[in-house]
């Protein structure tokens, strides 16, 4: 990240630099705010005015579009967080701020202060600016590597700034670079009787099925891992969901139309679950392995791996400030209204007659888990290999 911050022609330098980046090869965005205006920086590119749209629901908009560099004039608490995600999900930043101290400028990146040292460190280089000019450039290590004062103000001209590149900003592909590729696997489904890695049948429980702490209607039960026959460390015992299928609120593991358990020692089949809106096809018997890279993540059913997020990153973290991993990720296309699935497509539906219209599976698109939550959505259970906590979250596409 490269971050300038100061007086109020702090949020000019930042559009400053994004303008005067190469464009070449480069998939660059500007958001500049009051009112929301977003800049795609390539020949011919047209200014989008976005008046009803806050700096954040830009910002969710150019992360779908994963881009190589996001710059935003104005930092404030509501994007921070997100700006700090794109940051640390291999994305370029260049951030303006109208703050009086770097400290500070990292505050508003971070709520949670166990998380302040790292992300001042992940800091590139901060400029501060003093009336209007550069007064100080500090490296990633905190050093002040050059104090000046600039003759000329560095306030964007009217005319097109001939392309220069920053001397300050390190080369996209050596940040690209430093993520590596994780081991995903992606299921192979049978109708194996025996116990497999997922089990879509029955949960497996020492008490009671679950209810819903909302609307106390029994939970609906998704997945169970059996983390000892996973081809990936994941901890010990038994990892399930269940889901509210009353439409509570199921947003995280904390919801309380979710219940995200790690079970260890005896377990038994609990009988009692609600039938769910769409059957799985069956459990899964082996898994295909192969690398994923963060930039070309998979959005479908798959163990391990990087998440396709939809909305922008949202990690869970851990007391340490360290982030969980993908466990599982299950994804979910359009439900179907009609009488049988065999035979399905999406240009004309065909209902027989005298059979109930029902939810039925795209057989284009294959299923593994139950489908809870809505018509288009990727779901993802995360877990911490140094705590084991498990976490649970889903964006819509």
């Amino acid at each position: 990240m490269v971050l300038c911050f100061g007086d109020e022609r702090a949020p000019a330098l930042a559009a400053t630099l994004a303008r005067t980046f190469p464009s070449s090869n480069v998939h660059a965005i500007l958001i500049e705010a009051n009112p929301t205006r977003v800049t795609p920086m390539f020949p011919g590119s047209e200014t989008m005015e976005l008046p009803e749209r806050s700096v954040l629901d830009a910002l969710r908009s150019c992360l779908r579009q994963d881009a190589d560099l996001i710059a935003v004039d104005h930092l404030d608490a509501t994007s921070g967080p997100m700006i700090c995600q794109a940051m640390f999900t291999g994305h370029l930043m260049i951030v303006g701020a109208t703050v009086t101290s770097l400290d500070e400028a990292v505050a508003l990146l971070s709520p949670e202060e166990g998380l302040r040292a790292t992300v001042k460190g992940s800091i590139d280089c901060a400029i501060r600016l003093e009336r209007g000019q550069v007064r100080s450039v500090t490296s990633k290590t905190g050093e002040v590597v050059r104090e000046c004062v600039l003759e000329r103000s560095l306030l964007p001209t009217r005319e097109p700034v001939t392309p220069a590149a920053p001397v300050f900003a390190p080369p996209i592909s050596a940040r690209v670079a430093t993520v590596s590729p994780r081991r995903a696997f992606l299921p192979v489904t049978g109708f194996s009787s025996n116990r497999s890695a997922l089990v879509t049948s029955s949960a497996l429980r020492p008490t009671n099925w679950p209810t819903c702490r909302s609307c106390q209607q029994p939970l609906v039960h998704v997945v169970t891992l059996d983390t000892a026959e996973l081809p990936l460390p994941a901890g010990a015992g038994l990892v399930q969901l269940f889901l509210c299928g009353q439409g509570c609120d199921t947003t995280n593991e904390a919801a309380p139309g979710v219940l995200l358990e790690r079970l260890e020692g005896d377990v038994v089949p609990v009988a009692g679950s609600p039938k769910p809106d769409v059957l799985a096809p069956g459990t899964i018997v082996d898994w295909l392995a192969f690398d994923e890279d963060p930039e070309t993540a998979l959005r479908c059913d798959k163990l391990g791996g990087w998440p396709s997020f939809e909305q922008g990153a949202d990690w869970p973290l851990d007391d340490d400030g360290s982030r969980f991993e993908l466990l599982f990720q299950f994804a979910e296309g359009p439900l179907l209204e009609g009488g049988r699935a065999a035979g399905w497509n999406f240009d004309a539906a065909e209902f027989v007659p005298a059979v109930r219209s029902r939810p039925v599976l795209d057989p284009n698109s294959p299923r593994h888990v139950n489908s809870l939550l809505t018509g288009d959505a990727v779901a993802f259970l995360f877990h911490s290999p140094r705590s084991g906590r498990l976490a649970f979250r889903w964006q819509t596409g």
